[in-house]
Formats: structure tokens, C-alpha cells, sequence
């Protein structure tokens, strides 16, 4: 199911079979629909569907342009299309489809990351940079899900908190955290809390940081609602 939740206009109209509130059961604002954390729910919704639960590899459908033709349709940023990658793997995709079309926007396209207008606006590059992390953190991502390794606050709701999923790989443990709160909101503190007596500090990814872990807990900051952190423990 390719629900695109950044661009499609429809996505906070009611009298739409797109629209947020048909796909929550709840009345959503503009901001609301527009979270990259909405990818995670449609993975969790597709879940549903299955007989058995659990019996295929969910995939996430994500755009990398501007594929709707309204006037008022936009096009996804490079954050917004990072944090709904990575909300998606989250909730377990195993694997994403970016929908590589614009019908509309400065430069119309069937091949985006061919067109040097993506590459421009940094859609291109951060494609890569994203795709990059995951291709080399595959084999964490391939291995066992931790199930309540870890819980995160403020806990998360529908359109708020913090949303996690942890991995067991070769003796470690991995923590992938995003948020649920609007892409415009700064300064996003969380608490995060392991099950775990050994811990001693984690490792953030790719952000040359090392916060330390005291009796099971750890504290950090999420500079937008977009951002996404991943975490390496140590001890």
C-alpha cells in the first residue's frame, strides 16, 4: 500500500480515501498527516492484513519527488523522505520502494535520482546517505528484533513520543529511535530505558557521540521531529 503521507493533498481532507483521519478513525491536522512516522503506521496496518500475522516480508513504498498533480500538492524534502525510511524500518519493513516519479513541481521526471533537479535539492544525495547507513547496518537489521530490550519516553501516541525497535546482533544490541511529533518541533528531549545491568554507554551512529548509560537509562535530545537517531550499546 503506497500512502504518501508528505504529498498527497487529500491526505488531511475527511471526505478522502486517503485521508488521515479514515486511516486513524481520528480527525487529523495537516501537521499531523505529515509526519514520516504515518510510513511506520501504514507498515503496521499492512501487518494486520496478514493470514498469518507475520507470514511475508512487509515492504515500504516512500516518494522521492513530487508524484501528485493538485496545485496544492507538494514535494517531500530530503528529511522528510530519511525520517519516513527509517519510521518504516521501524515498525519492520524489510525492504523500501522509493516511488521515483514527479507529475508535477519544478521538474517533471519519470527517473528522479537521473535528474540533476534532485540532486540539486539534495533529495539525490540524501537518498544515497540513507541508503548507505542501512546497506551497512544490514546484517544488525537482519537479525533478531529485541522485543522489551527497550521502552522510550515521552511514550509515544498517535501523533507524539518517542517510537523505537531494538536488534541483537553478534553480542550487541541496537537501538533505532525516531520521534512522532511534528517535523517543525525543536529540541525533542527523551529518556530511554534498557533492560539491561551491563549497560554502560551508548554509541550514536554517525554522530561521533557517546552518551553514558546509568542504571539502565540514558538521555538525548532530537534536534526536529525528524530526526532519527541509532544507537549502539556498549558493556
Amino acid at each position: 500500500m503506497d500512502q504518501y503521507w508528505f504529498t498527497d493533498n487529500l491526505i488531511d481532507d475527511p471526505t478522502s480515501s486517503d485521508s488521515c483521519g479514515r486511516f486513524y478513525g481520528v480527525p487529523c491536522t495537516t501537521d499531523q498527516a505529515q509526519r514520516g512516522s504515518n510510513y511506520g503506521a501504514t507498515i503496521d496496518a499492512i501487518r494486520q492484513l496478514e493470514n498469518p500475522v507475520g507470514s511475508e516480508p512487509i515492504w515500504a513504498f516512500v516518494e522521492d519527488g513530487c508524484p501528485f498533480t493538485a496545485p496544492d500538492d507538494q514535494c517531500i524534502t530530503p528529511a522528510q523522505m530519511n525520517w519516513a525510511v527509517w519510521s518504516s524500518i521501524i515498525h519492520g519493513a524489510r525492504g523500501v520502494v522509493y516511488f521515483n516519479h514527479s507529475f508535477s513541481g519544478p521538474s517533471e521526471s519519470d527517473n528522479n535520482f537521473e535528474d540533476p533537479y534532485f540532486t540539486t535539492t539534495g533529495i539525490t544525495p540524501q537518498a544515497a546517505a540513507t541508503n548507505s547507513m542501512i546497506k551497512s547496518l544490514a546484517p544488525v537489521l537482519n537479525d533478531d528484533t529485541a522485543l522489551n530490550y527497550v521502552t522510550a519516553g515521552p511514550a509515544p501516541t498517535t501523533f507524539g513520543g518517542i517510537e523505537t525497535m531494538a536488534k541483537y546482533h553478534d553480542g550487541q544490541f541496537t537501538i533505532f529511535a525516531d520521534t512522532r511529533e511534528s517535523g517543525s518541533t525543536t529540541d525533542i528531549p527523551a529518556t530511554f530505558h534498557v533492560a539491561d545491568p551491563a549497560a554502560t554507554s551508548v554509541t550514536v551512529v554517525n554522530e561521533n557521540r557517546t552518551l553514558p548509560v546509568v542504571n539502565g537509562t540514558f538521555t538525548d535530545t532530537f534536534a526536529t521531529g525528524s530526526t532519527v537517531h541509532i544507537y549502539q550499546v556498549n558493556g
